[in-house]
Parts: C-alpha cells; structure tokens; sequence
C-alpha cells in the first residue's frame, strides 16, 4: 500500500511539472536547437515582412498615379490592407489582381472591393476563401471578370444574380455541389468555366444565360446535360468530359455554331442523329471512353471537323458517309476490339496527318484508298499481342518517302512476276 501511494505522488508531480509547449515555443525551439533550421525560419519571417512592405508600397504607388491596374498577388496577405476602401485615389482602379494569397473571408473580401466603383476585372484565384460565398459579391454590378479558381467554395449566394454585366465567371478547382437558380440572372455571361468541382446537376436556368458562348464543366458528376441548353445558340465551346452522362439531349442541336465538343470519359451509349446533322460548324468532337457503339450516317454533315477521338468504345466500323469530313488531320480509333473496317470512302482524307488505330485486334486490312493520304506523318495499327494489319507495298513506299512514321501492321510482300513458258 505505502508503495502505491509513493506511486502516485510522483505521477502527481510529474503531472504538475509537464511544460506547456504552445507553437510559439516550437517555433523558438526549433530555432536555437538547429541553426539551420533556425536560420530558415528567420529567413521565412524575413520574406513575409518583405511581402508586406512590397504590397504596401504597390498600394501607394496606385494611389499617387491613380493606377487602373493593382497587382498584389503572392503576397501571403490574410487580409486586404484598409488603404483599399480608404484612399479615394483609388477608385480609378479597373483590374485587381489578389490571387495566391491567403485571403480566407470572402465577406471582408468582397466588403473591401466594393469601394472600387470602377472595378471591372477581379482575381481572387489560389486563395483559402471557403464554404458559402459572401452575398456581398452581388454588390459588384459593374464587374466584367470574376475568377475564383483554386478555393474551397461550396456554394455560390444567390445574389450573384445581380452581376447582370459579369462576362466571365471562373470558379474551377473549388468544391460546388450545385449552382444557384439565379445565376440565370447573368444574361451578359460569354464564359463559364467550373472544371473540377463536385456538380452533380446544372440548373435549367443556365439557359437564360444566352450569350454563354463557352462551357467548361469537365471533372464533375453530372449525370445530365439541362434540356434548356438548346437556348445557348450562340455556344462555341462545351467541354462536358470526365463525368456521368449517359444521354445527349437533342436539345443540344440548336446550338449550331458549335465548333468544339468534348464528351469523353462519360458514359454514353449514342450520339443522336438529329443532333450530329445540326453541328455542321463543329472541328473538333472527342467522345472517347463512352459506351458509343456506331456513328450515324450523319456524321458526314461534319464537313468542317478536323479532329474526332472515338477511342475505347465498342464502335465496330465507320459509316461510309464519313468520307464527306475531307478536312479532317486527326483521326483516332483506339481500343476498340471489335473494330474491322475502314470504309473506302476514308481515302478523301487528303489533310490526314495522324491516324491512330491501336488495340484493334480485328482490323486486318487498311481501305485501297489509303495511298491518297499523301500528308500522313503518323500512323499507328499495333496489334496488342500479334500483328494483323497488312500493309500494302504502294502504301508502305508512299509513307517512307512522305517521311510518316508506322507503328505495326505487317508490310505484305510484292508479289513476285510469274516466268514465261520455255520454247520447245
């Protein structure tokens, strides 16, 4: 029993003698017990007063020349210096740069830039503002720009609404689950880029947004495309790639002046007829990794494309129609197994510079037409294990003297001159 009780006392006085360690006394210990260490936290402490003095001074010198551009990027502010709500000076500025700071309070953000009544361009990119965005950001009526990439955003307010002159709205690389209803209220908007999120849907209201003439929405989880996107008539690029669509709407043909189409890695089935005999603008349709079985005969409406990736699908031929596509320069067909034919018609790809059908083990043969691709420099047809794609003599030369480079394919013999009969 005595044992115990001494036990205890010193695990009482141990208890009582604990040093307390705050990150202060880390930091200091950390210094004075390594002086290389030590020395690379002084030098640290160092640059960020530097930074400091460096964005004061910018500051100042946009105020005494009242400056329409102020570029206080990088420098590892917390918060916005008060000289920017302050100084009268200042309100000529039309560009603000924030971006790679360590701006967190988008309320104080916003709250600070709403002096700026000229202000039509702001970078708030590669910061830490997170959570819902400040309903002050709606306050900003006259900004043309917005670019919040590289945040931890989950939600936009729903004043955003009230930006009836924004252009352009970046909010790529953040952590949005939806957008809000009102953002239909952005009827000026031309681009909208939101790569890299966690969308899982697009309001119908996008479709008010009828100037939108670029969508990037790639790396989401949308599992379809708003049946209202018909109305953007205007809409150059849409870039849907690395989500989980399964159904093209046909909606999606009104918008005729198309000109990039980026659909894969979703899980799409079919490209609608209706849909592909609209795009006749389009030059550029990617529907790689998807589920797409044939091409329409449609596709030969296409008569500006210029590339068109239909790797890992289960597309077993191309209809002959698509030899009316005589611009294209890059063709892609890979990892398809049951692939076999190219149609004749494929030898009007005059402008072909790269043609790319690797992994298709049941492609035996290229098309007779194929020495008419006097501009081919690269062409792959390997096999995954044996070599099955003959390669004719007469192609085989035109390659070697247009300087293209063949990957696989067995080059056929020429066949050899039968003999004449011996006189008796």
């Amino acid at each position: 029993m005595p044992g115990k009780k001494k036990k205890g006392k010193k695990g009482k006085k141990a208890e009582e003698e604990r040093p307390i360690t705050t990150p202060y006394i880390l930091k200091e210990r950390e210094r004075a017990l390594c002086p290389r260490l030590g020395d690379n936290y002084v030098r640290v402490q160092t640059a960020d007063n530097i930074k400091k003095d460096v964005v004061f001074w910018k500051v100042e010198k946009a105020a005494m020349t009242s400056a329409t551009v102020l570029d206080i990027s990088g420098g590892n502010m917390g918060f916005l210096p008060h000289e920017i709500r302050t100084r009268p000076e200042l309100q000529s500025i039309i560009e603000l740069n924030l971006s790679r700071n360590q701006l967190f309070n988008s309320d104080h953000v916003f709250g600070m830039v709403a002096s700026l009544e000229h202000l039509r361009k702001l970078n708030v990119s590669d910061n830490f503002l997170n959570g819902s965005l400040s309903e002050s950001c709606g306050t900003l009526m006259n900004l043309h720009e917005l670019n919040l990439d590289g945040n931890q955003i989950k939600l936009l307010p729903s004043s955003i609404g009230n930006m009836l002159e924004l252009r352009v709205l970046s909010i790529s690389k953040n952590q949005l689950e939806e957008l809000p209803q009102e953002i239909g209220g952005c009827i000026r908007l031309e681009i909208l880029s939101m790569r890299v999120n966690l969308l899982q849907t697009l309001p119908n209201s996008i479709g008010n947004c009828v100037s939108l003439k670029k969508i990037y929405a790639g790396q989401n989880q949308l599992k379809e495309i708003p049946p209202l996107i018909g109305n953007l008539v205007d809409l150059t690029v849409l870039d849907l790639q690395r989500n989980q669509l399964s159904e093209v709407p046909l909606s999606l043909g009104n918008c005729t002046k198309l000109v990039f189409l980026h659909l894969g890695c979703n899980k799409i089935k079919e490209l609608p007829a209706e849909v592909i005999a609209s795009l006749t603008m389009l030059q550029e349709l990617h529907m790689f990794q998807n589920k797409v079985e044939a091409l329409p005969p449609e596709v030969g409406n296409l008569v500006e494309l210029k590339r068109i990736t239909l790797s890992s699908n289960n597309i077993k031929s191309l209809p002959e129609e698509i030899g009316n596509c005589t611009k294209i320069e890059e063709l892609y067909i890979n990892n398809n197994a049951k692939f076999s034919t190219l149609p004749n018609s494929c030898g009007h790809f005059r402008m072909l510079k790269e043609l790319s059908i690797r992994k298709c083990p049941k492609l035996k043969a290229l098309p007779s037409t194929a020495v008419n691709w006097t501009n081919l420099k690269e062409m792959d047809v390997r096999a995954p294990k044996k070599q099955v794609c003959k390669i004719t003599p007469d192609l085989k030369v035109l390659m070697d003297n247009q300087g293209c480079n063949l990957r696989g394919g067995v080059v056929k013999k020429a066949p050899k001159a039968k003999k004449g009969k011996k006189k008796g």
